[in-house]
């Protein structure tokens, strides 16, 4: 029986994220004990120090900020003599990218000219507080790249998955329903997190089909798994392959692919020719003569993968696709295996082949 309908149902976007945060934040302004005491330790959780003292932490007057110089969440928070201003990117299925963060940090050592608070003789930290809140399936690589982020900008970083913020919440939810509500829902999210194929795949495929399948939900281009790139090493003029759902073009069923394809830079092409050849040679190395390898893999495991090649050649394109292995099957177990089975061999003879040429993504 449904006791009282939950909002947070229907709003599960990051924008919604966003609201909690601000919410969580604004307690500290309130003149309701019971409120500033979930902002003070809010403030305290973000910080990763239970040891600040309640009279020492404020709020600027204007913080936090929504969406404040293409910033998720953005406030300036006092502790003692110290003014620490506080970047939250907020993410459900996606992760960093376009650099970001390191964007965020330059416009915030653009901001330390002031403030509105009535202390004057405050000081503002040198390093920002960097918060990384994710309520989605948090891969091993992404783990890895937060860990190291402080090495890359000017912030002390904090990361906030969603066991991390179910812990604090439990010991609030009984103050507000609003808590109660989005405490019931990331339990949840969190159950959905571990189960069906995403999570099957995860585990037997080394997370790349799961990781794939994740971003694909979110139109992310950068999903794609990068196999190897040419000299100038131009990030964009790269061959990856990628795990997705297609369309097969001679009938039209929709099915599980591989898709092998060329991401290239548009502007780094027109009208050289020096650029062009490079490409050419990077896709004959890592696939044209791999082709029959594919081949041999599809026909061992009784031909369940299906070899489309595509045709269209525009040299203008942003990318062009080698070719795409489609699964014609329907077993998720099966489909698991196979990806498992026909990437590991893949990447075994990429490295064998190609050395010092090929990269692999981290599983």
């Amino acid at each position: 029986m449904l006791t009282r309908p939950n909002i947070f149902n229907y709003a599960k976007k990051e924008l919604s994220q966003d609201a909690v945060i601000c919410w969580l934040l604004e307690c500290c302004h309130s003149d309701d004990d019971k409120y500033r005491q979930i902002g003070i330790d809010f403030v305290r959780f973000i910080l990763d120090n239970e040891n600040i003292k309640e009279k020492d932490i404020e709020l600027e007057k204007d913080s936090p900020r929504s969406q404040y110089k293409n910033m998720d969440v953005y406030a300036n928070i006092r502790v003692g003599k110290t003014i620490i201003p506080v970047i939250f990117e907020d993410k459900t299925d996606t992760f960093l990218h376009d650099n970001q963060e390191s964007k965020y940090i330059e416009k915030i050592e653009k901001l330390k000219t002031g403030s509105l608070f009535n202390d004057n003789g405050l000081c503002w930290r040198e390093k920002a507080q960097y918060v990384f809140f994710k309520t989605g399936y948090v891969f091993d690589w992404q783990r890895e790249v937060i860990e190291n982020l402080d090495k890359n900008i000017n912030a002390e970083v904090k990361s906030i998955y969603i066991d991390d913020i179910l812990n604090f919440i439990s010991k609030h939810k009984d103050k507000e329903f609003m808590l109660a509500d989005y405490y019931e829902y990331l339990l949840d999210r969190k159950a959905s997190l571990v189960n069906g194929i995403e999570d099957k795949c995860n585990r037997y495929f080394r997370k790349i089909f799961g990781e794939n399948r994740w971003f694909q939900y979110n139109h992310q281009g950068w999903a794609a798994k990068r196999l190897g790139y040419i000299e100038d090493r131009n990030e964009k003029n790269r061959i990856y392959y990628e795990v997705r759902t297609g369309t097969r073009s001679n009938n039209g069923k929709q099915s599980y692919v591989i898709i092998f394809h060329q991401y290239r830079d548009e502007k780094s092409i027109i009208g050289n020719e020096k650029e062009k050849d490079k490409l050419r040679e990077c896709r004959k190395k890592f696939f044209e003569d791999d082709r029959e390898f594919v081949e041999q893999i599809i026909n061992e495991k009784n031909e369940i993968g299906i070899i489309e090649e595509k045709t269209a050649k525009n040299e203008m394109a942003n990318q062009r696709n080698l070719f795409k292995v489609f699964i014609d099957e329907t077993n998720e177990d099966t489909v698991c295996e196979f990806f498992r089975e026909f990437v590991e061999r893949f990447n075994v003879r990429a490295t064998d082949t190609h050395k010092d040429e090929y990269v692999i993504f981290r599983d």
